[in-house]
């Protein structure tokens, strides 16, 4: 993946220094300061003192957060196609498709506050509803929603920037400190539930291929029947790509944990190799 460039570091005790180019998978600590990064596509992450990151491997702008605030930022550009900036925690994930602006505060026990300052974003927490579709909460400016760690209902945000970095503040001084056999038992779990989504998209995966390669025969001997697969082609795609959120999400969750830890994601390099696989378009 191209390289994030740091483009600013305001304060000190940072791990990083402006000019710096960083590579998928690097590491972060603010320290003191706060740490602007550009990324390759447009996208822009400051991390704001006391914080602790690591620049994602399965997506182009992915970020893992295991504490402290991060504020994501993603300029107009225009009719040109370009990837969601991807901003996780332990909590649950923010997406952020086009223009706008979101403020993600990471809090002890696994739990996560979002505020939206323009734009949209939405917020997952890799379950799923009634209809087996990732349970998703769509933000607008001026919105928030907490992670305790289930996904709460929106509520009002405060307008101005610095209103709503100084709640988040206040959300990370007054929260409960959490042990490390606590911390310990959520990345074991993490770890439970990423494997449970990673066996089922690669289920899924495997299946959906060999769907395909059944309708690519029977194109040549019986184009009728071939023709017939087209419906259940289209449905399994749908549901190979929602599989492809949960199991992304469920990624970023865990490895966002195991941040927190100091420890690499033991199942990173099969889940980066399935979504990879995944992205590939799955219309017949």
């Amino acid at each position: 993946m191209p390289y994030v460039r740091v483009t600013r570091v305001e304060g000190d005790g940072a791990s990083v220094s402006a000019g710096a180019n960083l590579e998928a998978g690097a590491l972060l600590q603010s320290g003191d300061a706060k740490v602007v990064l550009d990324f390759h596509d447009g996208g822009r992450l400051e991390i704001l003192p006391h914080s602790s990151a690591r620049l994602g491997q399965a997506e182009p702008q992915e970020m893992m957060l295991a504490h402290g605030m991060a504020r994501a930022v993603l300029p107009a550009a225009g009719n040109s196609p370009r990837p969601s900036i991807r901003l996780a925690t332990a909590a649950g994930v923010v997406e952020l498709p086009g223009a706008g602006a979101v403020l993600v505060a990471a809090l002890p026990g696994g739990h996560a506050w979002v505020a939206c300052g323009a734009g949209s974003v939405s917020v997952r927490d890799g379950e799923v509803d009634e209809e087996g579709r990732p349970r998703t909460s769509m933000l607008v400016a001026g919105q928030a929603v907490a992670l305790t760690p289930a996904l709460g209902p929106a509520t009002a945000a405060p307008s101005d920037a610095a209103f709503a970095q100084a709640m988040a503040q206040g959300l990370l001084e007054h929260a409960a400190p959490e042990t490390a056999p606590e911390v310990r038992a959520r990345s074991e779990q993490g770890q439970v539930d990423l494997l449970a989504a990673l066996v089922a998209f690669e289920t899924l995966y495997a299946d959906g291929e060999a769907l395909r390669a059944r309708q690519r025969s029977l194109a040549r001997s019986d184009p009728p029947a071939a023709r017939a697969l087209l419906p259940q082609l289209v449905e399994h795609s749908r549901a190979r790509l929602r599989a492809r959120e949960r199991l992304l999400v469920r990624y970023e969750r865990a490895s966002s944990i195991d941040l927190e830890l100091g420890q690499p994601n033991a199942l990173e390099a099969r889940v980066v190799a399935a979504l990879s696989r995944g992205r590939v378009a799955s219309q017949p």
